[in-house]
């Protein structure tokens, strides 16, 4: 059916009764592609958050110096 949209081909009929039936499907194959990975940024988000304040709360960053160790025997 795309096919016969795309093609040009001066069919008006064939492509309008293509047209008539690829818009709605594509236009519902968007809105559950929406619906399914929207809520997948929140998640993402609401963990970034998460660790970010759990981070805060324990005084952020800290250089640490890293001391050499003599090798045990």
């Amino acid at each position: 059916m795309r096919a016969i949209v795309e093609s040009g081909v001066p069919q008006q009929q064939l492509m309008a009764d293509a047209s008539q039936v690829l818009r709605p499907a594509d236009n519902y194959g968007g809105r559950m592609a929406f619906l399914w990975v929207a809520p997948l940024g929140f998640i993402v988000a609401a963990i970034f958050l998460i660790v970010y304040l759990n981070d805060k709360k324990k005084g952020g960053y800290k250089a640490e110096r890293l001391e050499k160790q003599a090798p045990e025997d």
